[in-house]
């Protein structure tokens, strides 16, 4: 089961930020060969839309992963990388201004116009910079419990760690043909075979 959440509009070392909380959680059968238990964060600028600040908790399997990102919105950023044992490392660099994180990003392409057959590239950082380059598959028609939808494919080409998996997974993201772009069904691949979320409910 996954979660997606526009908690609140929030105050993030002294601007608006939207807080954003993605959670994802394997249920009881999965548990007993592959549990997740999956939080990512992105607190995302109120005026320009981009990645202010961005926190991931990995519980995959036996991969452990705790990371935090802060960004100056100037291009620059400093992270903290924690392991099992309890020990951690720092780093700092810069960024191109106007970067994403993997959860941002996927607000901001809510608001691009979203053309089949295109590409669309974003900045960003996972401390490291890289393309994140989007590709607008097709329109089709799905169907969930939440209803059906004329939704558009897209396919990010992850080179970095993405949301719920590790890095160099397939992710396939369909997000709904009208004003709001809500995601609607999500297919990612992992080790043992692929992961599918379709939407069960919206609640506003």
């Amino acid at each position: 089961q996954a979660t997606l959440e526009a908690e609140d509009i929030v105050d993030f070392n002294g601007r608006p930020a939207y807080h954003i909380v993605s959670r994802a959680n394997s249920n009881g059968f999965c548990d007993t060969f592959y549990k997740v238990r999956d939080i990512n964060e992105s607190w995302i600028d109120a005026k320009t839309l981009t990645s202010r600040g961005y926190f991931k908790q990995l519980r995959e399997g036996h991969f452990f992963r705790d990371e935090w990102i802060l960004n100056s919105g100037e291009g620059t950023w400093i992270g903290k990388r924690a392991g099992r044992d309890g020990n951690f490392n720092v780093a700092v660099g810069t960024s191109p201004v106007g970067v994403q994180d993997v959860l941002s990003s996927m607000y901001y392409l809510r608001g691009q116009t979203l053309t089949p057959g295109t590409e669309i590239t974003l900045d960003v950082n996972t401390r490291q910079n890289w393309p994140l380059v989007v590709r607008v598959i097709k329109k089709e028609r799905v169907k969930t419990a939440a209803g059906r939808f004329d939704a558009f494919l897209l396919e990010p080409a992850l080179r970095q760690e993405g949301l719920f998996i590790q890095k160099g997974n397939r992710l396939q993201v369909w997000f709904s043909d009208d004003p709001k772009r809500v995601p609607v069904l999500m297919k990612v691949d992992v080790f043992f075979g692929s992961i599918t979320a379709r939407l069960a409910k919206m609640v506003y």
